[in-house]
């Protein structure tokens, strides 16, 4: 991941394993690497929805709200998944 600055794939594909492995210090190191992934692309809105549901499982609702609020204000057509996930995501912050 270090190798290569510019590359989003490889730190977003880490920070979403690292978030399914369950437990908080590995949440907090996927939250620290989605950052990263969102750093080196902040146009792509792959890693801003992992790290949306990378917040609200470390218990940041307002930082989840606020990155799904994001990513949703794109208008995104109703077929992107990314839509379908965010608005999944929005559901359950909602409660």
């Amino acid at each position: 991941m270090a190798r290569d600055r510019k590359d989003w794939v490889s730190a977003n594909s880490l920070g979403q394993l690292l978030m399914r492995c369950g437990d908080k210090a590995q949440g907090a190191q996927a939250v620290s690497v989605l950052e990263e992934a969102l750093r080196r692309k902040p146009e792509e809105l792959e890693p801003r929805l992992n790290l949306a549901i990378a917040y609200a499982r470390m218990s940041e609702m307002k930082k989840s709200r606020d990155l799904t609020d994001r990513l949703l204000s794109h208008k995104l057509p109703a077929s992107n998944p990314l839509r379908a996930q965010a608005e999944r995501l929005v559901a359950v912050l909602n409660g």
